[in-house]
């Protein structure tokens, strides 16, 4: 996505998130095997924590994702230094705290070069990405949300981010979150602090995730075609 953001000078927010043909062509199957009327699925992604919106054109999503992406990123950089110092040295942490600050300035303008900015992606990007509530929009949203959180997760914090969600989703009906305590941002499992080089090992997203997804989409007496899909569980002598 960098290499995509950083080629186009007029890029926003809205197609960051913005379903693919091949992620409608999934909806139109769900729903063909699922009762009809019910939710579409959008999957949110870390890009600056896009809720989708029914003005941007996929007004009957379901999925929501997480964060303000220059605070979240000097989160991080700060994390990886201090977890594993050749990952993210003096000079790449300077680097990147140049870059956030101008990203962060009031002043910044539409024509400033997107080579100064975070991630090289364009002023348009990041001003209207000030713009946007991504909890507002989820809120607003007239569907069913669910959102799963990795208790190890250094990029997306259960403290830092989820705690804002859990705030301002607060009393909204339809609401589902689930925190997987020994799950990365990868939703791998493992024990201690999270690292980079973690992510670097061969790893399966924890099955627990998976159930809970295949839970919400349908309760376990109708879950259909999708949970054929699943490998069946061991039967307990």
């Amino acid at each position: 996505m960098s290499r995509w953001c950083a080629s186009t000078r007029s890029l926003t927010s809205t197609p960051g998130w913005r379903p693919s043909p091949a992620s409608r062509q999934g909806d139109r199957v769900g729903r063909e095997h699922h009762d009809p009327g019910d939710r579409g699925i959008g999957g949110g992604h870390p890009d600056g924590g896009l809720a989708p919106s029914a003005d941007a054109g996929y007004e009957d999503a379901g999925g929501v994702d997480l964060g303000p992406l220059p605070r979240a990123a000097a989160r991080i950089i700060d994390y990886v230094a201090g977890i594993e110092p050749a990952a993210g040295g003096s000079d790449t942490v300077d680097g990147a705290a140049d870059a956030i600050a101008r990203t962060e300035d009031p002043a910044l303008s539409p024509g400033t070069p997107s080579t100064e900015l975070l991630f090289g992606w364009p002023a348009s990007y990041w001003l209207d990405l000030r713009e946007f509530d991504q909890v507002a929009t989820a809120a607003a949203l007239n569907r069913p949300i669910l959102i799963l959180q990795g208790g190890r997760d250094y990029q997306v914090t259960e403290a830092d981010d989820l705690a804002g969600w859990r705030a301002g989703l607060d009393g909204r009906p339809g609401v589902s979150i689930r925190v997987f305590p020994d799950d990365d941002h990868m939703f791998f499992r493992g024990s201690g602090p999270s690292a980079p080089s973690d992510y670097q090992v061969e790893n399966h997203v924890d099955p627990a995730v998976v159930d809970a997804i295949v839970d919400w989409l349908g309760p376990a007496t109708r879950r259909g075609a999708l949970h054929r899909l699943l490998p069946r569980k061991p039967r307990q002598e």
